[in-house]
C-alpha cells in the first residue's frame, strides 16, 4: 500500500498578477477543466464522444490594504469595460498572463508553475463588513481565463 510521506500544504503558493502584491492573496482557486460530452445515436443505445474543452475561472481572495486604497485591479476592470466612458479597450490591451507557483516545504523553491493566458478580471465581489468580527477584510476577484499553458 502506498503511503504519502510528506503531503503538500495548501498555503505554500505564490501568485503573480499584474499590480498585485503576491502576499495579499490569501486563497487561490484554480480553474476547473471539463470536456463536453456529446451523445450520438448508435442503434438502440447512445455513444458519448468528447466535445469542447471548457476552462473555468481563476478565483483569488485577497486582503484589502488598510494603509492605502488598492485600486489596481479596479483600474484593470475599467480597462475591460468602463462604466463612465461606456466602452472598453480591445482584448489585446486588457488580457494578461498570470502565474501561480506551488512552493516546496521550504516556502521558496518552486515545485510547479501553472501559467494562465488571456486573463482579465470579470467580477469583483463586494466586501463583507461586520462590527462583531476581527477578521481581515477580504476582496474576492474572479478572473476569466482563455487557456492554461502546460509545459
Amino acid at each position: 500500500m502506498a503511503q504519502v510521506s510528506n503531503p503538500h500544504k495548501k498555503f505554500q503558493f505564490s501568485i503573480f498578477i499584474f499590480g498585485m502584491n503576491p502576499f495579499l492573496a490569501q486563497k487561490v482557486t484554480m480553474p476547473e477543466r471539463s470536456v463536453d460530452q456529446v451523445e450520438h445515436g448508435e442503434g438502440n443505445h447512445l455513444i458519448k464522444t468528447g466535445g469542447l474543452l471548457k476552462l473555468g475561472n481563476l478565483m483569488v481572495d485577497k486582503i484589502r490594504n488598510a494603509s492605502f486604497p488598492d485600486k489596481l485591479i479596479w483600474a484593470w476592470l475599467a480597462t475591460v469595460q468602463n462604466e463612465v466612458t461606456g466602452g472598453g479597450a480591445i482584448p489585446e490591451v486588457y488580457k494578461k498572463a498570470v502565474q501561480v507557483q506551488i512552493l516546496s516545504t521550504d516556502g521558496v523553491s518552486v515545485v510547479e508553475t501553472r501559467t494562465f493566458v488571456g486573463v482579465w478580471p470579470c467580477k469583483i465581489n463586494g466586501i463583507e463588513l461586520d462590527r462583531l468580527s476581527s477578521d481581515n477584510t477580504i476582496e474576492s476577484i474572479e478572473f476569466s481565463v482563455d487557456q492554461e499553458v502546460v509545459v
